[in-house]
């Protein structure tokens, strides 16, 4: 790669988030918009039987994760129209095999939660997975070929369909059945459009088994690191909801969904920016992925881990101003989520670039180890602390992952301790600047 080319390549980078970015905030900002609407023509109940369906959808997704999209994205073979064809192929099979799954589920889970309602809202939300199997592939593509305009355009103008859905049905049935109507039918929008965007090709069935083999054989460590992470990204909702009931669970969702925020722009740019750079790096001039590595880390740990500092310390007051008393305790574990965070913002690149050289195993040892502190953690955390207890057992999951990652990393040349211990002052940063704004307005540090 010349030092043109690598120029090139970083503006590439540079222009991608930037679209990544603003189109991910432009969708947080529609989603916070209807989740605040829904919230007032809605109860804190059906936020939790929400978060239920969701983890049944999220789990069945997970657990039958082959790394389809990853290994078009890393494949060389990516553009081939056979490899394209046999990719659509299993995913046609995957979404029914999955929307029959979770009709499996539906009966036991409701009886597990005593809740009869989740029956048939299940029975009718695994319709998404169905009607998702039979996306085009053109939606890879654009990822692989790093066109990040067109599909955030395309994401945004399902966001404000499924939005508009969510809330109309709200407002007009004020019944959880709006929550579920609208990702159906912004699925279906989806789903059309898809299959309207030109990328040089149409999806047809068709099974070239060399292409099969490639991509269960790159995926199946993905399949791994997907079943670890479902485990261990859920198994906090799943507990707490079973102790403590779905209104808890309703009010610890919105907790989530502040504190992930950022972290999840981070994966947004990190997943579907830098993995297809990392990967094309390493293809072209493999000695070159460390400095490109932390060059586009840079950037984010600048941006991502202050913010989240600050966040930390104000989460209480946000969450005050957005929502009212039935929620506040989602003040409290917002702030302490915040901490889980910024060490997955800081896992998730190093696992990245490890995964870009074609070890997709690291991604599953991630999975792994942060899953293992989540079952001990969790129920050690509610034992000893209720509530609150649980809250940090999530919040310190992620440590055991930097036990994996960064030694392996340091084995590929791809880890500098100096550059690691910015991104924690970085984080550090934040909090000290949150905790003095926190004592000139309100007289305490804490």
């Amino acid at each position: 790669m010349s030092e043109t080319s690598r120029e090139g390549l970083r503006r590439i980078v540079l222009r991608n988030s930037v679209v990544e970015v603003l189109g991910y905030g432009l969708g947080q900002a529609l989603r916070l918009g209807g989740n605040l609407v829904t919230t007032r023509l809605l109860f804190p109940e059906a936020f939790g039987l929400m978060s239920i369906v969701g983890i049944v959808l999220f789990g069945v997704t997970m657990l039958s994760d082959v790394g389809i999209l990853q290994a078009v994205i890393q494949n060389r073979r990516g553009d081939d129209e056979d490899f394209l064809n046999a990719a659509w192929t299993l995913q046609i099979a995957r979404g029914a095999i999955l929307c029959v799954f979770v009709w499996l589920f539906a009966w036991p889970v409701s009886i597990v939660y005593e809740e009869p309602q989740l029956l048939p809202l299940l029975l009718v939300a695994g319709v998404q997975l169905l009607i998702a199997g039979w996306e085009s592939t053109s939606l890879f593509t654009l990822r692989r070929r790093l066109q990040s305009l067109r599909l955030v355009s395309i994401e945004l103008g399902v966001q404000v369909v499924t939005v508009l859905a969510s809330v109309a049905a709200a407002a007009a049935w004020h019944s959880v059945w709006a929550l579920i109507l609208g990702p159906i039918v912004g699925g279906l929008l989806r789903l059309v459009w898809s299959h309207g965007i030109d990328v040089g090709y149409r999806c047809r069935i068709g099974w070239d088994e060399s292409a099969r083999r490639e991509i269960m054989h790159f995926g199946r460590w993905i399949f791994g690191s997907s079943v670890a992470s479902f485990l261990s990204t859920q198994s906090d909702r799943l507990i707490l909801g079973r102790l403590l009931g779905m209104s808890t669970l309703g009010v610890y969702g919105i907790a989530l969904l502040v504190s992930e925020a950022i972290g999840a722009a981070v994966t947004r740019i990190v997943t579907g920016v830098l993995y297809p750079v990392f990967s094309r790096v390493h293809h072209e001039r493999p000695e070159e992925l460390v400095e490109e590595y932390y060059h586009n880390r840079l950037r984010l740990d600048a941006t991502a881990l202050p913010a989240l500092g600050l966040l930390a310390m104000h989460g209480d007051v946000v969450v005050g101003l957005l929502w009212d008393e039935r929620y506040a305790d989602a003040g409290w574990m917002l702030r302490i989520l915040c901490l889980r965070v910024a060490m997955a913002c800081i896992m998730l690149p190093c696992e990245v670039s490890l995964v870009a050289t074609g070890a997709s195993w690291f991604g599953f040892a991630r999975s792994v180890a942060t899953m293992l502190a989540v079952l001990i953690g969790v129920p050690t955390g509610f034992h000893l602390g209720g509530a609150v207890g649980l809250v940090w057992a999530v919040a310190l999951s992620e440590l055991p992952a930097a036990l994996i990652l960064w030694p392996a990393a340091a084995r590929r040349g791809l880890f500098r301790s100096s550059r690691e211990l910015l991104a924690i002052a970085l984080f550090a940063a934040g909090l000290a600047l949150g905790s003095g704004l926190r004592f000139l307005a309100f007289g305490s540090w804490l």
